[in-house]
């Protein structure tokens, strides 16, 4: 969006060093951005507007850390979302790049959100968010996407194939998680704090590190998604990590989320 302002009114963006500073107007659906930098969880009415662009001359500017994914797949791994985009391989196989800056997770969250996005596709699903009931819909579409089955496998991650910078912990330990979940910001899941207090203390947007949570099973993720109980301890601050799956998993990339049929 920014570039494209560039091409249009090139008068307002003076050379400098660094992208200029913007204001997020929380006109989404989980808005956990505009959340975490405190523009609120929600644009209201259209006539608030006035108050942002109010806010926005007197904020203070705060730096924010941009991560990038990449995906290579050894075969077709069927629809990506236009927030990938393909990339020269000098290796064989596919591969896709992407940005983020809220959270990347790949388990049993992403299966969730992508159930919802296919049911916001029909009459009934795009009725339960216009009616403000789009956590219903998350519930409904919860089992449907395999996240509440108590015989779910775990994440299909190669043995030996994890290469994590900034590890507190064996790395081992990831292969028996169902969801891992890079955290950028503090907040997740329209508005949930999946952090414990003592890591939200320590935890920062611009620090140059990601939160690592994983979670093994259905009912810690309900912890964080409804009463914030229970919540799961950060298994390191990565500036870089890396594995390998072995069957097509669901990935979610900053609410934007797939499923690929090819590990």
């Amino acid at each position: 969006e920014i570039e494209a302002c560039r091409e249009w009114s090139p008068e307002l963006f003076p050379q400098h060093e660094h992208e200029p500073p913007i204001g997020i107007v929380p006109a989404g659906t989980g808005n956990d951005l505009a959340r975490s930098l405190g523009w609120g969880s929600r644009l209201r009415r259209v006539a608030d507007l006035v108050g942002y662009i109010q806010w926005v001359l007197a904020a203070d500017t705060v730096l924010l850390d941009q991560w990038r994914v990449r995906f290579r797949y050894e075969s077709d791994p069927g629809p990506l979302p236009p927030v990938l985009r393909a990339m020269p391989s000098e290796r064989p196989g596919l591969e896709f790049e992407g940005f983020f800056q809220n959270y990347f997770s790949v388990g049993m969250d992403a299966a969730v959100a992508h159930g919802v996005d296919r049911a916001r596709q029909h009459i009934l699903g795009r009725a339960l968010f216009r009616c403000g009931l789009g956590k219903l819909c998350y519930f409904m579409q919860a089992p449907r996407s395999g996240a509440l089955s108590c015989v779910a496998r775990p994440l299909s991650i190669k043995e030996g194939s994890i290469v994590v910078d900034g590890m507190g912990k064996e790395v081992s330990q990831l292969t028996t998680m169902r969801q891992l979940t890079l955290l950028n910001i503090n907040s997740y899941g329209s508005g949930r704090v999946p952090l414990r207090p003592a890591a939200l203390l320590e935890a920062a947007p611009d620090d140059e590190r990601l939160e690592l949570l994983g979670l093994e099973s259905a009912l810690r993720l309900g912890c964080v998604i409804g009463p914030e109980r229970f919540l799961p301890e950060v298994l390191g601050h990565p500036k870089r990590i890396q594995f390998e799956l072995e069957r097509g998993e669901a990935f979610q990339l900053d609410g934007e989320a797939w499923e690929a049929k090819a590990g």
